[in-house]
């Protein structure tokens, strides 16, 4: 999907493992600071995925982010939109990927 981005629209697009973050907090700081600097980030979930209702080996796109509800907002292909918290927000995204 990121390089069809890239093809497309000839913007750069970036990966980042989530074990790059040494916490919940600092991946949860960098998707903030993705969005708050007009970017779009996909969340690529785990095969064995602890998100609640998020799907295993899938990709969501993060919409919005709660600072005061510690959590961020992300929307799936079937059109529904889910809350993923920060403390499970680790062991949900194995990674994410910024769209520039």
């Amino acid at each position: 999907m990121a390089y069809a981005w890239s093809v497309l629209t000839g913007n750069d697009w970036e990966w980042h493992d989530s074990s790059d973050y040494a916490t919940d907090q600092a991946l949860f700081d960098a998707i903030k600071a993705a969005l708050d600097n007009g970017d779009q980030v996909v969340i690529s979930t785990w095969d064995e995925t602890k998100a609640g209702n998020a799907a295993s080996d899938h990709g969501y796109v993060v919409d919005s982010v709660d600072v005061a509800g510690k959590r961020i907002r992300v929307y799936n292909p079937w059109g529904q939109y889910e809350w993923i918290p920060l403390d499970n927000l680790k062991n949900s995204a194995a990674g994410i990927t910024v769209l520039k």
